[in-house]
């Protein structure tokens, strides 16, 4: 069996964070929620699982979904930044293993940062929020 290598995307092989954070404040006024007050308490959303803390919230992650699928090819990816550096090693790793991305954001923002930032050739898989809202279920369907 081939060794896969599972990166997370954002915050990994992106510095995403400034969009992100502006794009989950979009989907939820939209959704007409509070937007998140403050970096603290957007960052906390990712301690455990960021749909399950939103629904905690009282969101419907089916309407966060919906809006998210209209504001993401709207968004200006010009603020995010690659991080280059790993280009060598994710070279070096695709000649040995596969290299999937598990992320809780959407497959499609990825895909077009991938090609962006010039780093499609090296994975095989993307598996967003469009696949489902667990990591744990997205690394057991990998294995």
């Amino acid at each position: 069996m081939e060794k896969l290598f599972l990166f997370d995307f954002d915050g990994v092989l992106v510095d995403s964070l400034s969009l992100y954070e502006k794009s989950v404040n979009i989907c939820l006024e939209r959704i007409g929620k509070p937007p998140i007050a403050s970096r603290e308490e957007f960052l906390d959303l990712f301690e455990d699982n960021f749909f399950s803390a939103i629904a905690k919230r009282g969101v419907d992650v089916g309407e966060f979904m919906a809006a998210s699928k209209a504001v993401t090819p709207a968004l200006n990816y010009g603020v995010v930044r690659p991080v280059t550096e790993l280009i060598p090693v994710l070279a070096e790793l695709k000649k040995r293993h596969g290299l999937i991305i598990i992320s809780s954001n959407s497959s499609f923002a990825i895909r077009l940062m991938l090609a962006k930032f010039g780093f499609d050739p090296y994975f095989d898989d993307v598996l967003g929020a469009d696949f489902n809202f667990s990591k744990i279920e997205k690394i057991l369907y990998v294995k």
